[in-house]
């Protein structure tokens, strides 16, 4: 696949994750679906942006700074039946100590994605927690990054979202 198709891809997630920022933001408490939406969608955007510009670049480092928590939020929401029975990556032992997991994924704020995830033979869950707004922006940044390493125009969206 070309990294102009990927870059396609890349922008293609990022208006559906703007589409779904704007649906939990107008929804408020109300907003948990369209939030888990745009988290899928933001990583989906972020993943095509990194393959073009390469992980070792420095807008895919400062980006990964930003946004640290949100592949780990995308694997808990995409593979939610895992983590529901407690068979999450993020929930197996780091050794041989076993015990109880959780997961508990919650709308915390009209822009927030908060989910408190227990490996088993842990006592204190791990806080993962991704903002709407400024992970949107980030995103958007790195896909304006892929664009320019490829000569190609800024569209009025990620023009809008970096400005």
């Amino acid at each position: 696949m070309s990294k102009q198709i990927l870059l396609g891809y890349s922008h293609a997630f990022l208006s559906a994750a703007d589409a779904h920022a704007a649906a939990a933001t107008e929804k408020g408490v109300d907003g948990e679906v369209d939030g888990m939406m745009c988290v899928i969608a933001l990583q989906n955007s972020a993943a095509g942006a990194t393959k073009v510009l390469g992980k070792g670049t420095k807008a895919v480092q400062a980006f990964n700074k930003k946004a640290s928590a949100l592949s780990d939020v995308r694997d808990m929401l995409t593979h939610f039946d895992a983590y529901a029975v407690g068979e999450g990556r993020l929930q197996k032992p780091l050794g041989e100590e076993d015990g109880p997991f959780g997961w508990m994924p919650m709308w915390n704020s009209p822009e927030t994605i908060l989910i408190l995830c227990r490996r088993r033979g842990e006592e204190i869950p791990t806080r993962y927690e991704v903002t709407i707004q400024p992970t949107l922006v980030a995103v958007a940044e790195l896909v304006s990054a892929a664009a320019v390493a490829l000569g190609v125009e800024r569209s009025p969206l990620v023009k809008r979202l970096t400005q």
